[in-house]
């Protein structure tokens, strides 16, 4: 039976994981760094205190258990694609196909290191609670939040979570009673970001914000 390798443990990776095991034509094995599938749709309501950080997740020996494809919790150091292995932290496994899934966390352009992204690490919303926690004491401050494009694609933007997220903030401040300390900003590389939403979906934005 062939072996497939699938690295990472995200939807894409455990998704792919449960379909390929379902075929029952292959020996699947799911490779992932931590024990959870982190279900970020959900994600936004950490930083406002309304949903906690274990809530979001999912067990993904649970996962493993109900749809039998093989589990490895252990990060990936390399990839030797003539040999056809991958080298983990603690073993080195063989394979005959190979399905990467680790998302784009591993590239770093330039300014990354600068922000923190509701879409990152799921970690990061930890970083962004704790951050909104620090303004809300101080009483007072200015929050950016956006979302960026590709140049060479220009439908492949996501702007979803960038909305939701200051939205949620939006009124987290404003049931705390200090929305008028904040300086909120929504930044994108349009010109009217949030167009697909429809012809009135901007306008609805604004009063929303007016209210």
């Amino acid at each position: 039976m062939k072996k497939i390798l699938i690295l990472g443990g995200g939807f894409a990776g455990v998704e792919t994981a449960i379909e390929l095991q379902k075929s029952k034509l292959f020996e699947v094995t799911l490779v992932s760094d931590r024990e959870y599938l982190f279900v970020y749709p959900i994600s936004i309501w950490i930083p406002v205190r309304k949903l906690e950080y274990e809530n979001a997740q999912i067990k993904l020996a649970d996962i493993q258990k109900k749809f039998g494809f093989n589990l490895i919790i252990d990060k990936v150091a390399s990839i030797n694609s003539a040999q056809k292995k991958v080298i983990l932290e603690n073993q080195t496994l063989d394979y005959d196909y190979l399905v990467v899934a680790i998302g784009a966390g591993k590239m770093q352009p330039k300014g990354i290191e600068f922000t923190t992204t509701i879409c990152g690490q799921p970690q990061q919303t930890l970083e962004l609670r704790d951050k909104l926690d620090a303004l809300i004491a101080k009483g007072s401050g200015k929050i950016a939040i956006g979302f960026g494009g590709n140049p060479k694609d220009k439908s492949a933007v996501r702007g979803g979570p960038g909305f939701e997220l200051i939205f949620n903030i939006h009124n987290y401040l404003k049931k705390k009673g200090i929305r008028k300390n904040f300086e909120l900003t929504m930044f994108a590389p349009m010109a009217e970001p949030g167009a697909r939403m429809g012809k009135n979906a901007m306008k609805a934005v604004h009063k929303m914000f007016e209210a």
